[in-house]
């Protein structure tokens, strides 16, 4: 016995069930969403209130400064994004970053024909200490968390200020191009093995053909990035070391 279709009437009814379902779920949808919001800017609120509370410690100290930023991007505030933004009119939040972000660029570039471009972020926070302990207007303490952080903020805007990421720690460049990625894996090289790297380091512990470590070396050196040590009676191979490396 063959199946009878479904008429045109049943197929209206359908049709009208799922529109009810789809008007009754956009509904909740949207009730979900108000409810949300309001939680959302209660605790928004709550958080403002817990900043005016403890603005001195956010601004002096550098773990709870950490721990409050933390809470702000936990609900997606970013307490460094706006100078007109409210942690940044009434806590001052900001101002430590943009005042370390014009220390860090006057050391970095006083420094270019001695570094190269280049700098351990250690060395970095060691002269920007000094700097502000003499100069600063801040009364904030800083770590090197909040120059990593104020460096992130910089290389946004282009400033040609940006941190490579090594093993265990950071090194700022300060250069008029951006390092393509091989040159990039001979800073991290260098860094770890004192300073300097041989065409040979870079073909033993990166894995790469004569050629493309050689390619790398010459293109950082026409940038004055690295200086060359050329071979004498005592090795057969020119050592390139990056200048900022050594301890100023």
């Amino acid at each position: 016995m063959r199946r009878r279709g479904l008429g045109v009437g049943a197929i209206h009814r359908q049709q009208k069930i799922d529109a009810k379902y789809q008007e009754m779920s956009a509904t909740i949808a949207k009730e979900q969403l108000e409810k949300l919001s309001q939680q959302f800017e209660s605790f928004r609120g709550k958080l403002q209130d817990f900043a005016v509370s403890h603005k001195k410690d956010i601004k002096k100290n550098p773990n709870f400064r950490r721990a409050f930023q933390k809470m702000c991007a936990n609900i997606g505030v970013d307490p460094l994004y706006s100078s007109t933004n409210f942690f940044t009119k009434m806590l001052g939040v900001g101002d430590i970053y943009y005042e370390l972000a014009v220390q860090i660029t006057e050391i970095c570039v006083a420094l270019n024909h001695r570094t190269g471009g280049m700098m351990e972020i250690e060395e970095l926070y060691k002269r920007l200490i000094k700097t502000r302990s003499v100069t600063s207007k801040s009364d904030a303490d800083i770590v090197q968390e909040d120059v990593v952080k104020a460096i992130e903020k910089m290389s946004t805007l282009g400033t040609g200020i940006q941190l490579v990421k090594c093993r265990n720690t950071y090194v700022v460049q300060s250069l008029s191009s951006e390092l393509n990625m091989d040159q990039n894996e001979v800073v991290k090289l260098a860094q770890e093995n004192d300073g300097h790297v041989t065409v040979k380091d870079l073909m033993d512990k990166l894995g790469w053909q004569r050629n493309r470590a050689e390619k790398a070396l010459n293109d950082l050196t026409m940038d004055a990035i690295v200086w060359l040590d050329e071979p004498g009676s005592a090795r057969s191979s020119t050592i390139y070391w990056f200048p900022g490396f050594y301890k100023l």
